[in-house]
């Protein structure tokens, strides 16, 4: 059965976002939002992620009214909000959403923190985890994943020094927004953190001085190769799916693919990122994407119906396979995943309980490049890390 909007008898929606995984824009679901919602058209425009904010921010500049919904990246949305291109969705949060949502996910739609406001509805959640090749563990004599960075460290060494693998991990450390989710988890399992309270820089001081010296002497180690520095992480999937390397960080949706039968077929593990002296449990980066209306929209109204339809329970069951939902009460129903992630729920349920947000601050754009070249000079050695990290917070605090 069909359902009218009272304000408007036919709309057409656009929505501008990236496709991570086929699963995740599936045609059959926008064809049941038009039946239902009948008269509604929505058009889908699919961008590359790092392009995707800045074309958000050119649409949003230039005051165009050509994309009514956008995907966002969690850590875009205190810039967006700041800038006033996004519609408030406060009174669609409703208890059912604030009682089963993940309060990652959740958490990241609020800006500011803990104010109760909300600019955006939770689409799904994503971290990253320790994935690991079983065949190449198993040739070293190694019986179990790393649980902690010494481990992993000493695990690389031995596959390195048996000659199974050159380069035993694969880091995606290319100066890109991938870099940045390496360095936040390796700067927590170090003690350190990249801002203080007030969002000031403090990647300069104590552990994210040390994670950097740390990713510099697995490098000089050659238990990772300089190649690192120019991966993404579609580059680390394709050396880790051809058995170039034994131990990667990666999302969850790379996982089905990497086992593909062309690539490892069923070989690449999954385990939750190795802990610390410091944090023993491990951390992880929190990778929540959230769907939001831009505040020029002429369809606001259409537009709500839409997000609340895209990230609603429904529509998170046709991609619970392989990617991990929001809506925490599907994990009560274990058969959703029977096909897909069911073998790992207990690796994915551990890391949604041990992950950290990236700064939550209006410049990030800004803060996160300047941050990314920093590190690069500490990497290739123009600098020492501490006058790399040194200059950069004080670029970005004059």
């Amino acid at each position: 059965m069909s359902r009218e909007l009272s304000s408007l008898e036919t709309a057409k929606l656009k929505m501008l976002y990236t496709n991570y995984s086929p699963m995740m824009f599936d045609g059959a679901i926008r064809e049941k939002f038009e039946e239902i919602y009948h008269g509604i058209k929505v058009g889908v425009r699919d961008v590359p992620y790092d392009t995707l904010h800045n074309q958000i921010v050119a649409n949003m500049v230039a005051g165009d009214t050509e994309y009514d919904v956008f995907m966002i990246d969690n850590i875009w949305l205190p810039e967006f909000v700041e800038a006033g291109w996004l519609a408030e969705v406060t009174e669609y949060i409703t208890p059912e959403i604030k009682q089963n949502i993940s309060p990652n996910a959740l958490k990241a739609a609020e800006y500011p923190p803990g104010s109760g406001r909300y600019y955006a509805l939770p689409w799904y959640v994503d971290t990253k985890y320790l994935f690991y090749n079983e065949k190449i563990l198993s040739k070293a004599k190694i019986k179990a994943p790393p649980r902690t960075l010494d481990e992993l460290w000493n695990q690389a060494m031995v596959i390195k020094k048996k000659g199974i693998v050159k380069y035993p991990i694969a880091w995606s450390w290319a100066q890109h927004e991938c870099l940045i989710c390496d360095y936040t988890i390796l700067t927590a399992l170090f003690g350190g953190r990249l801002v203080d309270e007030a969002g000031k820089p403090i990647f300069n001081k104590g552990g994210a001085v040390d994670a950097l010296k740390w990713m510099m002497k697995t490098i000089d180690a050659c238990i990772a190769s300089w190649a690192s520095l120019a991966f993404i992480e579609s580059d680390v999937s394709r050396i880790f799916g051809t058995e170039d390397a034994a131990f990667t960080l990666s999302w969850l949706p790379e996982y089905e693919d990497i086992n593909r039968p062309e690539f490892l077929a069923g070989a690449c593990k999954i385990t939750h990122v190795p802990g610390s002296d410091i944090l023993p449990e491990g951390v992880s980066v929190n990778g929540s994407d959230l769907i939001g209306i831009s505040s020029s929209s002429k369809n606001k109204d259409v537009a709500v119906e839409f997000i609340k339809f895209w990230t609603g329970i429904d529509k998170q069951k046709s991609y619970a396979n392989w990617l991990a939902p929001s809506w925490l009460r599907l994990f009560d129903t274990p058969k959703i995943f029977q096909d897909g992630i069911f073998n790992i729920l207990d690796v994915v349920e551990y890391q949604y309980k041990h992950m950290i947000t990236r700064p939550r601050i209006p410049n990030y754009a800004v803060f996160s490049k300047e941050l990314q070249l920093a590190i690069h000079e500490a990497l290739l050695k123009i600098k020492t890390p501490q006058e790399a990290l040194d200059e950069a917070a004080k670029r970005l605090t004059t």
